[in-house]
């Protein structure tokens, strides 16, 4: 009879050691397990890289909460709840503070990294979201989940929906505007969320060692899929720049950005969850799904599974 249970024990084991050695590049990871502002614990909102703070700007009429009432794919526990019931200045999410710039989108600059004079810009993030509800008019810029800047001689990255139908990625050279990129699905291929379906979204930059030029890539998933970064399956936009890229600094996001609904300066009703929001300092080869069971309830299986082993051996001995 142990010998019946020691493989499924033995595959728990890899299963664990496999979640880890496959985010190998991973540097920021937040699950929004609760809203404690530690780094890992149980019910914080930032598992690896830093720390989160729930906000709401005054002006807002979104909210944002920490919830595990109703996860967003069965087993992955905790995500970020926000409600928004309307036009207002601001937005609600989360402030992330990275623990470094290591920890942030600026792992992915390397200064002077191709050659002389030309910088290297290699990474990838993503996450998983689903609309809980929507009502009224669906506008572009209804979604906003990143907008950030590294100032005059920096870079700004913003995710959002620049029309009803087509989500966008954009890469702004603030000192160059002709070095801007944009990623985006075609008008040809529009997108219709759906309302209490779960999609996964993921952006990767990467840089041609010969010219310099960047080029900016958004995947688009439905349900709790995994995105492969080396083929085109799920890719709905790509750019590239015109130029090669020199910049003083990145996006200066190691003091903190916001993630969510930065702004619901549009008129629709909405409710959003979101979920492992992750970082990368190269672009993986597989955007992972969402971790079911979550690490710390794999955990709970192990452990369980080594005391049935040690009981069970116990009881067999009795007799």
């Amino acid at each position: 009879m142990i010998r019946l249970r020691l493989p499924l024990f033995v595959v728990l084991c890899s299963l664990l050691i496999w979640s880890s050695t496959s985010k190998a590049a991973l540097v920021f990871q937040a699950d929004f397990n609760g809203s404690g502002s530690g780094t890992g614990g149980s019910s914080d909102i930032v598992q690896t890289g830093g720390t989160g703070a729930l906000y709401s700007q005054a002006g807002s009429n979104a909210t944002a909460s920490a919830s595990s009432a109703s996860p967003l794919s069965g087993g992955s526990g905790g995500y970020l709840s926000i409600a928004d019931v309307g036009a207002g200045s601001g937005g609600a999410g989360v402030t992330f503070s990275p623990t470094s710039a290591g920890n942030s989108f600026d792992s992915w600059l390397t200064q002077n990294g191709v050659s002389a004079g030309v910088d290297s810009l290699t990474g990838g993030f993503d996450f998983f979201f689903r609309m809980d509800s929507m009502s009224g008019t669906w506008n572009s810029n209804s979604l906003r989940f990143l907008d950030f800047s590294g100032g005059a001689n920096g870079l700004r990255l913003v995710l959002n929906n620049n029309s009803v139908d087509r989500l966008q990625l954009e890469l702004i050279n603030v000192s160059s505007s002709s070095l801007n990129v944009t990623a985006n699905n075609p008008s040809s291929s529009p997108i219709s969320f759906t309302e209490g379906t779960l999609y996964h979204v993921a952006g990767t930059v990467t840089t041609n060692s010969s010219t310099g030029r960047v080029t900016l890539s958004l995947y688009l998933a439905e349900g709790n899929t995994a995105i492969d970064t080396s083929s085109s399956t799920h890719r709905i936009g790509q750019g590239t720049s015109s130029g090669s890229y020199d910049v003083t600094h990145a996006f200066n996001s190691a003091n903190g950005f916001n993630f969510g609904l930065v702004s619901n300066s549009m008129s629709d009703a909405k409710s959003l969850g979101i979920d492992s929001f992750r970082i990368y300092d190269s672009v993986p080869a597989t955007f992972s799904t969402l971790p079911i069971p979550e690490p710390a309830s794999l955990g709970v299986i192990l452990m369980s599974g080594a005391w049935f082993l040690v009981r069970r051996r116990r009881t067999s001995s009795a007799f």
